[in-house]
C-alpha cells in the first residue's frame, strides 16, 4: 500500500468566528449619545471557508462545519470569512494545519513494484518483498501461479501483472488481532473481463462479493470474514 491517506478530513472552523468583532448594523456616519452605552449588532448571513485564496465551501446557516475530503499531505492555511446582513465582511485569523502520511510504524504491509530488484521485465515474481520493514513478504512458490514483473508501464514505473486466472500471492497473517485496517491500492483492471476477478481474500473463511472488476466493469467488495 502506498500509505497515501486520502481518507476523509474534517475541519470545523465555526469557532474561528468567535474572536471576531461583531459587525455593526449602524452607519458609521450616524450620531450617538456619548453618555450612553453603544451596542452594535449584526446577523451573519454567510460564512465562506478558504484554503489560501481557494474557497472550500460556503454556508448560509450554522453550524459552519466543513468536510474536506481527499486532502493531499502538506501544510495548509485556513480562514473563515463572515458576511452580515448589511454586507459587512470580517475575516478570521489564519489557522495552519498539517496533513501527514501514516507513520512508518503503523504500516503492516507495503508492496512496491519499483522496489523489486534482480528480475528482468516479463519474468515471474516468486517473492514480493514488504517495504514496510515488517517482513510481511508476498510469496508464491508455484511457478504457474506467479505474476509477472513488467517494467516502464505506469508513468515510467514498473508493475506486477496478474493474469486474472490463477496468479496469486500468499501473505502471512499480518492482521492477526487487528480490529480495523485501511488499504490503499493502485490497480488497473481489464474493463469488462469474461469472468469476474477478485483482488484479495483475507481470513480463514468468508462469504460475500469481491469483484475487481465484475463482467460489467463494476468494482465491488462486500465481504464477511472470519479472521484466524
Amino acid at each position: 500500500m502506498s500509505g497515501r491517506r486520502l481518507l476523509g478530513f474534517i475541519a470545523a472552523l465555526g469557532a474561528l468566528l468567535a474572536a471576531r468583532a461583531v459587525l455593526a448594523h449602524h452607519s458609521f456616519s450616524a450620531e450617538f449619545d456619548a453618555d450612553k452605552p453603544l451596542k452594535m449588532t449584526g446577523t451573519v448571513t454567510k460564512v465562506e471557508i478558504f484554503q489560501g485564496t481557494t474557497s472550500l465551501g460556503v454556508f448560509t446557516s450554522g453550524p459552519y462545519t466543513l468536510t474536506w475530503s481527499n486532502v493531499p499531505p502538506g501544510t495548509y492555511a485556513l480562514t473563515a470569512r463572515a458576511t452580515d446582513d448589511y454586507g459587512l465582511i470580517a475575516t478570521s485569523s489564519v489557522v495552519n494545519i498539517t496533513v501527514s502520511l501514516p507513520s512508518a510504524s503503523a504500516l503492516k504491509l507495503w508492496l512496491k513494484a519499483d522496489a523489486i530488484t534482480g528480475i528482468s521485465s516479463g519474468n515471474p515474481v516468486a517473492t514480493w518483498s514488504d517495504s514496510s520493514g515488517a517482513g510481511n513478504n508476498a510469496t508464491q512458490t508455484t511457478g504457474a501461479n506467479q505474476p509477472l514483473y513488467i517494467s516502464n508501464v505506469l508513468g515510467g514505473l514498473p508493475v506486477v501483472r496478474f493474469d486474472g486466472v490463477n496468479d496469486v500471492f500468499n501473505l502471512p497473517n499480518l492482521l492477526n488481532g487487528a480490529t480495523q485496517a485501511e488499504a490503499y491500492v493502485v490497480l488497473k483492471s481489464q474493463d469488462a473481463p469474461a469472468a469476474s476477478r477478485g483482488l484479495w481474500r483475507m481470513g480463514g473463511s468468508g462469504s460475500g462479493s469481491v469483484t475487481y472488476p465484475a463482467t460489467d466493469g463494476t468494482v465491488l467488495e462486500v465481504v464477511v470474514e472470519t479472521m484466524s
